[in-house]
């Protein structure tokens, strides 16, 4: 890291080794190898390590507000993933006031459509969840033409958020949820968000369609992550030593120290979890 002055401004700078790829790319490459339908070995790989960098992030109290497949660093060869771009990042301050026109529209967090000007981590998650749906789909997930388009979209998969769900998101502007042409996509809907993903995700394997429900909630603080989302059963085969990837080779960047770091919340120095979780709670549906 590097830091320099610009008047009374002091701006830092990340240096990264070089990943010869994107996600985007990578997203790109795959899709024609396979002919849509979806690798789920290197999916639930990619996934894992998007998830984990995404709760070091929280545990160092820090909003990315812009995770995207552009944004995701990958080396093919290896398949080792790493968040970059950090130029709409944040430090997260409870009750502090953000702007909430952030994140690329496809990855937006229902309550940021909403003008919700209150959040925190939780926006994070959502673009994660997003970015394994496209990664499912092998395109992206929802491709709203407008702001008001992304929400109805939305809608359509998860249904009409209750009148709790709407309080929890915070929105400052919800007059979207509202109008008719909302209501059309709520009618067409099934009310359950499970059947609906899977009409979106038809390649998906019915596992990976119960985890994204679970990530993809209305309510932020109900998204699926951190620890119960990295000990989740649906990782299980990347840490089989007998699991290989695509192109035959052995995933030699995890190891069962990885995983139970992960789930212990990455403790720091000291033995207290960043994450600040009872990590007894997290067990369950693990590996």
């Amino acid at each position: 890291m590097f830091e320099s002055q610009h008047d009374d401004r002091t701006c830092y700078g990340l240096v990264f080794e070089f990943l010869p790829s994107t996600l985007y790319t990578y997203i790109r490459d795959l899709r024609k190898v396979f002919k849509r339908e979806p690798n789920i070995i290197e999916t639930k790989l990619l996934t894992w390590q998007l998830f984990r960098g995404q709760a070091h992030l929280t545990n160092q109290k820090i909003i990315h507000r812009d995770i995207k497949p552009q944004n995701i660093l990958v080396n093919p060869d290896t398949g080792l993933l790493k968040i970059g771009d950090f130029g709409s990042s944040k430090f997260f301050h409870a009750g502090e006031i953000s702007h909430s026109y952030h994140v690329t529209r496809y990855y937006r967090a229902p309550e940021l459509i909403l003008k919700a000007n209150l959040y925190g981590p939780e926006i994070d998650v959502w673009s994660c969840g997003c970015v394994l749906g496209e990664m499912l789909k092998c395109t992206v997930m929802w491709v709203g033409k407008t702001t008001e388009n992304q929400l109805q979209l939305i809608a359509g998969t998860l249904g009409e958020p209750t009148e709790n769900e709407i309080i929890a998101m915070k929105g400052r502007d919800l007059s979207m949820l509202s109008t008719s042409e909302i209501q059309e996509f709520y009618d067409r809907s099934s009310r359950s968000p499970l059947y609906n993903f899977q009409k979106l995700l038809p390649r998906a394997p019915a596992d990976s369609i119960k985890l994204m429900t679970k990530i993809l909630q209305y309510t932020p603080s109900e998204r699926l992550c951190g620890p119960k989302l990295l000990s989740n059963s649906w990782f299980k085969e990347i840490f089989d030593p007998s699991t290989r990837r695509y192109n035959g080779k052995p995933i030699r960047i995890l190891s069962m120290e990885d995983y139970r770091n992960a789930i212990a919340g990455d403790k720091e120095e000291g033995g207290t979890s960043a994450t600040g979780t009872n990590t007894k709670e997290n067990e369950g549906d693990d590996l």
